[in-house]
C-alpha cells in the first residue's frame, strides 16, 4: 500500500504543477525554482514507478503507467497539465 500511495501523492503533485518559464531565457541562467521543483518531481515519479513494480504483482504493471515520468517534462513546455493533452494514457484505455 506505500508504493500506492506513494503514487497517488505523485500523481496529485503533477496535476498541482505549474512552470512559467520563458523560452528565451531557458539555458541561459540557472534553472528556476519551479524548474528545480519539476526535477525533484520527475525523480519523484520515477521512484514511486520503481516502487511500484517492486512492490505489486506483475499483473499489475501496465506499460502506459511509463508516460507519469514524462508529465514533468509537459508541465516544463505547457505549464500546467490542463493546458495540453498530458494524459496520453487516456487514449489507450
Amino acid at each position: 500500500s506505500e508504493a500506492f500511495w506513494d503514487m497517488i501523492t505523485v500523481i496529485r503533485d503533477i496535476l498541482a504543477a505549474t512552470c512559467d518559464v520563458d523560452d528565451d531565457e531557458v539555458g541561459m541562467a540557472a534553472p528556476s525554482q519551479q524548474e528545480m521543483h519539476l526535477r525533484q518531481l520527475k525523480r519523484r515519479a520515477v521512484l514511486a514507478l520503481a516502487k511500484m513494480e517492486k512492490e505489486t504483482p506483475s499483473t499489475e504493471h501496465a506499460i502506459i503507467m511509463h508516460i507519469i515520468m514524462h508529465l514533468p517534462a509537459a508541465i516544463h513546455r505547457w505549464n500546467n497539465t490542463r493546458n495540453t493533452w498530458t494524459f496520453h494514457s487516456e487514449r489507450y484505455i
